[in-house]
């Protein structure tokens, strides 16, 4: 199960480097062979990484597109 918890203040300017992060955690990472467990998570969310860029944003991605700026 993966949960998401977003607490989220856009600032205008330049923040590159302002040290956010997000934890993700399941079973099979705490476990032997943890990194093909992460690499096929990866995989699996660049798929919608555009759409998921946009619905997790109460603007329409347009807040985390300015967050994004690294």
């Amino acid at each position: 199960m993966l949960y998401n918890k977003s607490f989220r203040m856009v600032l205008k300017g330049n923040w590159n480097g302002a040290g956010c992060h997000t934890e993700v955690s399941t079973k099979e990472i705490s476990e032997e062979g943890w990194l093909q467990h992460i690499e096929q998570a990866i995989e699996k969310l660049s798929k919608q990484h555009a759409e998921h860029i946009r619905v997790y944003d109460p603007c329409g991605g347009q807040d985390n597109i300015r967050c994004l700026t690294g």
